[in-house]
Order: structure tokens, then C-alpha cells, then sequence
């Protein structure tokens, strides 16, 4: 059995699933971790440490996660560089480290299609490394699971909530800007100066004006629904003039809902 020096167990897990869309493999590996030491997870193609590439992971002076990547370009040390060419990520990586369990999680995504790294094999380690975690030593605890071709589990892979929260911020002001800044301005505008192309301006005006409104009707479900999600002190002003703002959107509607064409048209030009 190979003990840590703590005493306990030398140890590994790994989670993977390859998205059936993108062909991108998300991972996240676990392994005790203590200081001045260091925990790997290894792409093989032969199953060799020799030409492996290597996600590495020490604790820094503060006691959180440094995660680096190697080329094992053999069983030397002097043979073995940092090297974070090796592996294509399409998600940067992230490291979690749970001092209560001494326990580092790691996670990113990665294209092994286009990377250099050969998932053939996954290989664990662990050894000593320096106080700051700079340096890593040779292993004393090693490990290898085999990879059929390379056939990583395969489904679809998720968003975050974090990620899904930030879209949907997005979303809800490009909707709000587009029917303020862009669709209603120009319904305004079409009213104020397209008078003399009678009766076309008035229909182009109400066109402008009712997409407008649908746009911020879009954008007021999408804020209604982040309000669900998360509550922030320093949004209730934000809150206060959206409500606001929606009410004056709603008289600038209620004239085209409740008056016939020719009773909007003499309104709208009085002059007639």
C-alpha cells in the first residue's frame, strides 16, 4: 500500500464525459493533497510516465490550489517541464482545495482532438514537492487506468448556474436596450418627421412601437426570473425604476389597443 505522509492512503478519483456536440471532455480529478506535496493526473498514449503530459497540483504559500502543467519527457527529472502547450482547454482550469477532508478537487475541459496529450491512459502520482510548491520531486505513489481508444463517457455536458446567470443578465439588457434604445426611438422619430408620406408613416410608427414593446416585454420576464434566482441588496433601485420605466411602456401602447386606425390617426395629427 502506498501511504501519504500523513498516513493516510495514496488515492485518486476521476469524473469525465465527453459532449456528444463539441467532442470536449470536462473532468474533474480528486486526490488528498497536504503541503509539500504534489498530486498529478497524467494523459498517456503507451502508458508510460516517459512522454506523458501532466496536470500537477501544489499548495502555495497561502495554502490554495497552484495548478500547473507538465511534459514528462522522460523518467528524469531535468526531463521533466512545464509545459502548458500540451493540453487544448476550452475552459480554463479550476482548483478547490478542502482543508477539513485535505482533499483537492480540479476541473476543466479539454479537446484532446486537438491536443498533444494522448488519453490512452490516465495516470496518478504523488510525491514531495517544496515548501511553496514551485519544485516537484519523484513520485512515491503511482497508479494507471486504461482507456479503450480513448472513449471517454459520453453525454451532454451542462452549463454552470454561474454561467447560465450570466447569459441571462446579458439577455435581459440587450432586450431592454434594443427596445429603448433602438426600436422605440425610431417608431419616435418615423411620427416626427415622416408625417408627409401619408398614411404609411403612421403604420411603420405603430410597427416600431409595438416590436419595441414586445422586446421589453422579453426583457422584463428575463429580469423577473433573475430576481428569483439571486437577491442583491443593490438592485432594489434597479427594480424600482424597471417597474416604472414598464408602466410608461404600457401607456405608450394602450392608445393602439383601444382606438381604431382612424381614430389613432386623427390623434397623432391633430391637423387633420
Amino acid at each position: 500500500m502506498n501511504l501519504l505522509p500523513d498516513g493516510r492512503f495514496a488515492w485518486c478519483d476521476e469524473q469525465a464525459l465527453k459532449d456528444n456536440t463539441t467532442g470536449f471532455v470536462s473532468m474533474v480529478l480528486a486526490a488528498p493533497l497536504v503541503t509539500s506535496e504534489w498530486a498529478g493526473f497524467g494523459f498517456s498514449g503507451p502508458g508510460q510516465m516517459a512522454g506523458s503530459t501532466a496536470v500537477v497540483t501544489t499548495l502555495g504559500v497561502t495554502g490554495e490550489p497552484v495548478v500547473q502543467q507538465y511534459f514528462l519527457k522522460d523518467q528524469d527529472l531535468n526531463q521533466v517541464f512545464k509545459d502548458d502547450t500540451r493540453l487544448t482547454l476550452t475552459q480554463a482550469i479550476e482548483a478547490f482545495y478542502n482543508a477539513t477532508s485535505k482533499t483537492v478537487y480540479v476541473g476543466f475541459q479539454v479537446n484532446f482532438a486537438t491536443s498533444k496529450a494522448i488519453p490512452n491512459y490516465l495516470l496518478y502520482a504523488q510525491g514531495p514537492a517544496s515548501g511553496d510548491g514551485s519544485t516537484i520531486s519523484y513520485h512515491r505513489a503511482q497508479s494507471m487506468d486504461k482507456l479503450s481508444n480513448s472513449q471517454f463517457p459520453i453525454g451532454v455536458v451542462g452549463q454552470s448556474e454561474a454561467s447560465k446567470l450570466d447569459k441571462q443578465v446579458k439577455a435581459h439588457g440587450a432586450l431592454q436596450v434594443f427596445g429603448w434604445g433602438v426600436l422605440l426611438p425610431i417608431g419616435a422619430m418615423v411620427a416626427r418627421y415622416a408625417r408627409e408620406y401619408d398614411p404609411a408613416w403612421f403604420y411603420i410608427h405603430i410597427t416600431f412601437q409595438i416590436t419595441g414593446f414586445i422586446f421589453i416585454i422579453a426583457g422584463v420576464a428575463t429580469g423577473v426570473n433573475l430576481a428569483k434566482s439571486f437577491s442583491t441588496p443593490g438592485l432594489t433601485g434597479h427594480k424600482g425604476l424597471g417597474i416604472f420605466l414598464f408602466t410608461l411602456a404600457i401607456l405608450q401602447v394602450c392608445p393602439y389597443a383601444l382606438l381604431t386606425p382612424k381614430t389613432l390617426m386623427q390623434f397623432n395629427n391633430p391637423l387633420t
